[in-house]
C-alpha cells in the first residue's frame, strides 16, 4: 500500500452534527471505515447509512436466493450499525453487481442528502485499485462517484431537484488508500467496535475471521481525502 503523508483528523465535539455514509453493499461502511463510524458516534454525531443495494449476490453458503440473501444481508447490516451507534439505516434497493454510475443514482444520493442535511458526507474510494481485495468492486466506483458528485455540484444547486430544498455539504470525506490528506486513528475501542460489527455480517463472510484478519492488516488507520468547504 502506498504510504501517503496524511494529517490526523481527531473527531470531538461533534454533538448535533450529522453525518451520512454512502456505499454499496452491506458490509462496505463497516470494513472500510468501521472505526471512524464508532469515533463518530462517540463524538456525538448522528450518523446515517444510505447502502446502494441489498446485497443480493453475497451469500457465503450458496443456500439462498438472491430475495432470501437480500432480507438476511440487510438485517445484519441493521444489527452491525447498532454496534457502531448507527440507527439509521436505508437502502436504495439496486441490483447487486449492476450499479451503474449515472443522473439517476446521483439524485437518490441527493434526494437523501436533502432530507436529512448531513454536515459531513463520506463516500466510498473511486480508484480501481483495493489494497485489500486487490480490485475495488466496480459497485463501490460508482457509488463513490455519484456520492462525491451528488455532494458537489447537485445537492447545493436550488435548480436541481427543486422540490427539496438545496443543501451545502460542508465536510466530504472519500475513503482512499494512494493519496490520502487525513486520517482517523481508530486505535483500541474504535477497532474493537469495527470487528465487533464485521462479525455480525455471518452470510456474506461465514465466520468473519479473515475479514478481520483482513482489517487487521490494513491497520489502525482509515485514511481518507477530506474536502472542506
Amino acid at each position: 500500500m502506498h504510504e501517503a503523508i496524511a494529517a490526523e483528523w481527531s473527531p470531538a465535539a461533534l454533538d448535533g452534527q450529522k453525518v451520512l455514509v454512502v456505499f454499496a453493499h452491506p458490509d462496505d461502511s463497516d470494513f472500510y471505515l468501521g472505526g471512524t463510524i464508532a469515533r463518530l458516534t462517540q463524538a456525538g454525531a448522528e450518523v446515517f447509512y444510505l447502502c446502494a443495494t441489498r446485497g443480493d449476490k453475497g451469500d457465503a453458503s450458496g443456500a439462498l436466493s438472491g430475495e432470501q440473501i437480500s432480507a438476511v444481508r440487510a438485517s445484519e447490516q441493521i444489527a452491525a450499525a447498532e454496534i457502531l451507534g448507527v440507527h439509521h439505516v436505508q437502502f436504495i434497493g439496486l441490483p447487486d453487481g449492476q450499479v451503474t454510475y449515472n443522473r439517476e443514482l446521483i439524485d437518490s444520493i441527493v434526494q437523501a442528502i436533502r432530507k436529512i442535511r448531513p454536515n459531513i458526507v463520506i463516500a466510498l474510494d473511486t480508484n480501481i485499485l483495493d489494497p485489500a481485495w486487490g480490485v475495488n468492486h466496480a459497485d463501490h466506483r460508482a457509488v463513490g462517484l455519484a456520492t462525491i458528485d451528488a455532494v458537489y455540484p447537485y445537492a447545493r444547486n436550488k435548480n436541481e431537484l427543486p422540490d427539496l430544498p438545496a443543501h451545502e455539504v460542508q465536510t466530504l470525506l472519500i475513503v482512499n488508500y494512494r493519496e490520502p490528506n487525513c486520517f482517523i486513528d481508530i486505535t483500541g475501542a474504535p477497532f474493537e467496535s469495527k470487528k465487533a460489527a464485521l462479525s455480525a455480517h455471518t452470510s456474506q463472510w461465514g465466520d468473519c475471521q479473515h475479514v478481520i484478519r483482513k482489517a487487521e492488516a490494513m491497520g489502525m488507520r482509515e485514511t481518507f481525502i477530506r474536502v472542506v468547504w
